[in-house]
């Protein structure tokens, strides 16, 4: 029982698909943390229905989620933006004053969450807010077609890389955890490493998706779309190096080797590659409709200004044009607030706004 009350009380705030991992990987290590997940009504509900015997607390408000036992370490499963929550955690630690430490994990995507959270937090004047940046690097989650169950991943590839941020930080407790969650974690010194290098995966994953609504394979099949992406990879590396931002393997995707590969060998040359791409390439979503697509045709915000408008941002710090990253951003903004209507469009039409002349 003493080792029960040593470990740290687990919050989870977001229910989606990693939500539902993160969840599921805690229940399953029999460790006896103590869970208490906080998330919309609607996925509050699924997740009673699905861990109907689960001893986690299902929280409906930020005033439950902090009640005792506070929550020690808070995984911020929630896609961008992460303002509004972050507000919300840091109204609560700055009224509660029993609450004397908590270190909050963001597993966002893009170069923002980490920046966020410390200008939200000097705001409220707090000094119990410490925080681990984590980036999932290859837990292939998605929705699942099984109505009762949230979400699909393969619990046998779980990697996650984790960064230390304030020196008061417990790095050790939180590698711990996702351990005993059995994810193969890796320690990270260098932020800015960590995050671009997590970065540089959405050019894997496909960016021409997010405009032809096709999945990843059709992409992989069709050499014009596989040769934008790979002047678009090549963009990017050119300016991350102007940057001096040193590019990392990650556990579960060899960031560093990739990117020397498509730096160096060009472009015709990839092409040919294109099997070996394939495989690096999140393989089990390769055959389902990307997330910005599906965003987009639901009239949901998408997240194209965290993964994509940092890399025009930094062109602009460092005066190198980008025509590529623009030229994306640009159609995926146009699609996004309906300026253009992507249904309206042919899939050839689509396309082409792709590959057309730059």
């Amino acid at each position: 029982m003493k080792e029960k009350n040593s470990l740290p009380t687990i919050g989870i705030i977001g229910l989606g698909a990693v939500g539902f991992m993160l969840t599921n990987q805690l229940l399953k290590s029999n460790k006896g943390y103590i869970i208490k997940l906080l998330g919309k009504k609607k996925a509050l509900k699924q997740f009673k229905n699905y861990f109907i015997e689960s001893p986690a607390e299902f929280c409906q408000s930020y005033k439950q989620f902090f009640s005792k036992p506070h929550p020690n370490i808070i995984l911020l499963a929630i896609p961008n933006p992460i303002d509004a929550t972050i507000n919300s955690i840091s109204k609560e630690l700055k009224n509660n004053k029993a609450i004397k430490s908590t270190t909050i994990v963001p597993l966002q995507n893009g170069v923002s969450a980490v920046k966020t959270i410390q200008l939200i937090s000097t705001k409220y004047k707090l000094n119990q807010l410490n925080i681990v940046k984590g980036c999932i690097t290859n837990a292939s989650t998605r929705n699942s077609p099984i109505s009762l169950k949230p979400a699909q991943y393969n619990p046998k590839k779980l990697f996650i890389a984790l960064a230390k941020i304030n020196s008061q930080s417990n790095l050790i407790i939180v590698i711990k955890l996702f351990q005993n969650m059995n994810f193969i974690v890796k320690k990270v010194n260098n932020l800015a490493s960590l995050q671009w290098s997590k970065l540089i995966s959405g050019n894997l994953s496909g960016y021409s998706t997010a405009v032809t609504f096709m999945p990843l394979i059709y992409t992989l099949h069709d050499n014009d779309l596989l040769r934008f992406e790979i002047k678009c990879f090549k963009e990017r590396l050119k300016i991350i190096n102007k940057a001096k931002i040193k590019i990392i393997d990650l556990p579960g995707f060899k960031a560093r080797r990739i990117a020397l590969i498509a730096q160096y060998l060009p472009t015709n040359i990839l092409i040919q590659l294109k099997t070996l791409i394939y495989k690096s390439n999140l393989a089990p979503r390769s055959n389902t409709m990307p997330s910005t697509a599906k965003k987009i045709l639901a009239g949901k915000k998408t997240e194209v200004d965290y993964y994509l408008k940092p890399i025009i941002d930094l062109g602009n710090k460092y005066n190198q044009n980008m025509p590529i990253a623009k030229k994306l951003y640009s159609i995926i903004k146009q699609f996004e607030t309906g300026q253009v209507n992507p249904k309206q469009l042919s899939l050839n039409k689509r396309k082409l706004l792709l590959t057309g002349s730059t």
